[in-house]
């Protein structure tokens, strides 16, 4: 989880990550999740992406979500346009 008050930067992190998940580079995008904002919550950062990551014990493959949301009052509400998730071979490890 990564949390930011910079719109812009966030939007330009999330075209990069969009862009690897397209091109099957997964560890890559989560590289690029890691390198932008902070681990936590901090005044100011209403903004956060989150990667959930599943593993299937009988294929092998790994489930894979990236997501942003938005502070809505004491919770977080997900932005449906910023959310991309599939399925791959490759070892995933955050």
């Amino acid at each position: 989880m990564r949390y930011t008050g910079d719109a812009e930067g966030l939007q330009a992190t999330t075209v990069q990550i969009f862009s690897d998940f397209g091109n099957g580079a997964v560890a890559s995008a989560i590289q690029q999740h890691k390198a932008f904002g902070n681990s936590t919550y901090q005044k100011g950062t209403h903004l956060r992406s989150v990667f959930e990551i599943r593993h299937c014990q009988k294929c092998g493959q790994h489930w894979v979500k990236y997501v942003v949301e938005k502070e809505s009052g004491n919770d977080w509400k997900e932005i449906p346009e910023l959310t991309v998730a599939g399925f791959t071979d490759q070892a995933v490890d955050i």
